[in-house]
């Protein structure tokens, strides 16, 4: 588009022009008086000219600089109206636009700024959002309730705020590894402990990388307090009954040896040493499952040569596995060693050794080996049995819980056994995995940690 204003110039200039050379035209010495006379006249015109236009074009600008500065302090209100059709018009309608496309942006962000806000105040979890330097960004309402945080925390320090080293090193580690972290820290409220749980993920943002962290803070005080009642319960209750399921068996198992000469009172007798001897293992595996959980369990790591290990454990098992027609391999490396406790070691792997005799039928095969990596040694035991449905496998380290309920029964389970084993692993800082698949087999994973 040719500006008017170029024009307007171009013709005013082009007058002056014209003007001069008609002057010239004409002149000599006796028409001086004329050319100076037509200059003049000229000048005078190119000036008036010049003066509505630029006086014009000033305003218009004016306006303009006006309405940018109102949308630069955030005032979308303003317009500009035009009086004629020229480029600073067309500018002046490319700002309302912009103008209004702002306003929109804006208003929708307002939107969502509210909703966010209405969404963390209406939480029961604290949330807690850091910047890169582990400070406070923004908090909701239960967050500060949890910690006894207020306004005044904004800006600061995690560490300066909440004075606990734990939290502060867990967002600051999220920072730097990029990676999420799930934590149990307590704290100090008053008089009372609190028990919570933190699961912090960090922020990314476009070609920046990590710009900060989020915490969710659950307060599970109430929740901790239910399972160790119920543990002390549990606990108690097996303890009271320890002693009159020893005396039953031992009544039970002093008339077997006597020899009754009636095969009724014989089949009885069996039955109630049988089953007081279920009991006493049923009541044997409350007892050790809650003192693990308790933390009342010892933890003694020291060496362990894993081969010879599993082998001491195969002769305990030498006369069953005969009897099932079982086939046992140990593929582990006669150089493999592993720190762990010998005593809770044992109790893992005779757990999931007795579970693979129960479900491998005649003919089957059960093998151990093992696999050490840069940080974790695994170790596995398969086996060719009846498998796990898959709907079961979520569940099978839960207290009590039975695949084949009828069967578990027959072979004398007491429903705990995995359950030892996933808190055996847990205070040796490790973790266990299961693999099964109906009429296949079962292999389950044991993740050492070699630190």
């Amino acid at each position: 588009m040719k500006s008017t204003f170029l024009w307007k110039l171009f013709a005013v200039f082009a007058l002056i022009a014209a003007m001069g050379l008609l002057a010239l035209r004409f002149a000599d010495e006796r028409m001086t008086h004329l050319i100076i006379l037509v200059a003049a006249f000229a000048l005078l015109i190119a000036s008036s000219i010049g003066f509505f236009i630029s006086r014009s074009f000033s305003r218009s600008l004016h306006d303009i600089i006006d309405v940018a500065d109102r949308i630069a302090d955030g005032d979308f209100s303003r317009k500009i109206l035009p009086k004629r059709r020229n480029e600073l018009a067309t500018l002046a309608l490319t700002i309302n636009d912009m103008g209004e496309k702002l306003q929109e942006h804006f208003d929708e962000l307002r939107r969502q700024k509210e909703r966010l806000q209405t969404i963390l105040d209406g939480m029961v979890e604290g949330v807690l959002v850091t910047n890169d330097e582990a400070r406070i960004e923004l908090m909701n309402p239960a967050v500060c309730t949890m910690l006894g945080l207020d306004v005044t925390s904004l800006r600061k320090n995690v560490l300066e705020c909440l004075r606990h080293r734990d939290l502060h090193d867990s967002i600051v580690r999220v920072l730097h590894e990029a990676r999420s972290e799930e934590k149990e820290i307590e704290l100090l409220r008053g008089n009372e402990k609190r028990t919570i749980i933190i699961q912090t993920a960090p922020l990314f943002e476009k070609n920046y990388g990590v710009s900060g962290a989020v915490s969710v803070f659950e307060d599970v005080t109430s929740f901790r307090r239910l399972e160790n009642i119920r543990r002390e319960f549990v606990a108690n209750v097996s303890h009271e009954l320890k002693t009159p399921l020893t005396s039953i068996c031992g009544y039970a198992e002093t008339l077997l040896s006597d020899q009754p000469s009636d095969v009724s009172s014989t089949r009885f007798l069996q039955k109630i040493y049988h089953n007081g001897l279920a009991l006493q293992k049923l009541i044997d595996d409350l007892l050790n499952l809650a003192r693990i959980e308790s933390g009342r369990q010892p933890l003694l790591k020291e060496p362990i040569k894993l081969y010879e290990f599993c082998e001491e454990l195969h002769e305990l098992y030498v006369d069953t596995l005969r009897a099932q027609m079982i086939t046992f391999e140990n593929k582990i490396s006669s150089s493999l060693i592993l720190s762990a406790d010998r005593a809770a070691l044992r109790r893992i792997l005779n757990n999931l050794f007795e579970n693979a005799l129960k479900h491998t039928p005649a003919e089957g095969r059960i093998m151990v080996s093992a696999f050490q990596h840069p940080k974790n040694c695994i170790v596995m035991i398969e086996d060719t049995g009846s498998g796990i449905a898959y709907e079961s496998l979520p569940h099978i380290f839960e207290r009590f819980y039975r695949v084949d309920k009828g069967r578990s029964r027959d072979v004398g389970g007491t429903g705990l056994g995995l359950a030892i084993v996933k808190h055996l692993m847990h205070i040796h800082g490790g973790e266990v995995a299961v693999e099964s698949e109906l009429g296949k087999g079962t292999r389950f994973s044991l993740t050492f940690p070699l630190s």
